[in-house]
Formats: structure tokens, sequence, C-alpha cells
């Protein structure tokens, strides 16, 4: 029962009952109570902490280059600006802004050059892109081909905020992807650039030529910055 923890519990067992001598009965009676705030700490730091394991004292190893003699030193943990570069030159990140909008077709239909102004567009486009493709609840860094994606009639947020980007494109608005890593899954490290800590990305819009928007596709009735709770830290990544 809920509050079976309220009532105390050595005044209705004895050791005649249960237990074969006062020791054991005590043992027992604590060993409950442990447990009860145990099970119960895990769900406090469930809610409340958004990932235990930026909490714990402990050692990340990164691998951060080899230098072999007669041989060039190589880099694996790079500046941000060339974790940036390294993810626009790979064809799963990298290719998938440079592809055609998809819905070109569809988003005719909706005569945008009639529109007033970029927000009721971008607004019009992510209805459009909702209305055509469906969130599976997965959050990831790089996409599948869209053709795919639209056959399937469903993705992941990395799915659908690549073809949002390019429907964003072709309607002459600029749109970035803006990478970052989920908070349960922890924080970017403050010490140094981390491609392996970078798991999702949501999209960055130019709402003005000074201030952008953000939007993902994760979210079911979203809005210009209507974001899910998941993300923590982030670093713009601009497509040039």
């Amino acid at each position: 029962c809920d509050n079976f923890l309220e009532e105390d519990p050595r005044g209705k067992l004895t050791p005649s009952s249960f237990f074969s001598s006062p020791e054991d009965l005590d043992m027992a009676i604590t060993g409950m109570y442990n447990k009860y705030y145990q099970t119960n700490a895990r769900v406090f730091r469930a809610i409340y902490v958004w990932c235990a394991d930026d909490y714990c004292t402990q050692v990340n190893l990164e691998l951060l280059g080899i230098d072999f003699p007669g041989s060039l030193y190589q880099s694996f943990t790079k500046s941000w600006e060339q974790i940036d570069e390294a993810l626009l030159k790979d064809n799963e990140f990298g290719g998938r802004l440079k592809m055609s909008n998809p819905l070109k077709e569809e988003m005719n239909a909706l005569h945008l050059e009639q529109m007033k102004g970029t927000e009721e567009k971008i607004c019009a486009i992510y209805t459009l892109l909702k209305n055509k493709v469906r969130w599976n609840e997965k959050y990831n860094l790089y996409g599948k081909a869209p053709k795919q994606i639209l056959k399937e009639g469903t993705g992941s947020n990395a799915d659908l905020n690549f073809i949002l980007i390019s429907m964003l494109t072709d309607a002459g608005i600029p749109a970035y992807p803006v990478v970052m890593s989920r908070r349960n899954m922890g924080i970017l490290p403050l010490t140094h650039p981390s491609l392996q800590k970078l798991n999702t990305f949501i999209v960055g819009i130019a709402h003005t030529d000074t201030t952008l928007v953000y939007l993902d596709s994760s979210v079911e009735d979203g809005y210009l910055n209507v974001l899910p709770p998941l993300p923590v830290s982030y670093t713009h990544l601009r497509a040039h």
C-alpha cells in the first residue's frame, strides 16, 4: 500500500512470529527502510537530474592524436571549426544539406509568394512537412535518404530536419543545422571539442537579417522557438 512506511512495523512484528531473534528482526526492518529510500532516490534522480553521469566522479579518455616516429602528427580531438568542417564534408551529414527539395511540387501548391512575411512561410512549410512525415520518436545526428523517409512516412528528427532545411532553402529562407548533445546524453565537454559527444541537431532559421529562430521536427505541435526538453549544449554549424 502507498502508506505502509508511515506505520511502524516494529510494533506489529515480533521475533516469535517470523524471526529467530530480535537482531534478525531489526536487520529486516532496517533493510526494508533502506530499500525504500534507495528506490525513491533513483526516481528523484531520474526526474530532476538531466544526466546523472555528469555528476559522477569519473575519468573520460578521448584520443588527442597520434605521433609516430617518422610520420606527421595526426590530430583526432580538433577545434570546433574543424569538427564543423568534418561534418560538412561527411556525405551522411553535409551531403544531406545539399540535397534538393523532395517536396517541391507540394510546396509550390502553398503559394508562398502570396504570404505576407517570413514567419508565415516558415509555419506553412513546417506544417506541410509534418503532414507528410511522422516523427518516429528517435533522435539522431545523421539522416537517411529522403526518398526512403517519404516512402515510409516516418523518420528520426534528423531525417525530418534535413528535409525541412531543403524546403526552407528552396523557399529562399536561410536555414542551418545547430548540432548539440541531448541532455540525457551528457553535457558537451568544456575542456576540448568532441565529435563523439554530438548526437542530434535542430534547425536554426534566419527569421530576419539579424535574428535566428529555431525549430525541431520532433515537436508534434511545434512553433517557432518551441523545442523539446532535450538540448543542453550546442554549437552553431553553418553550411557555406
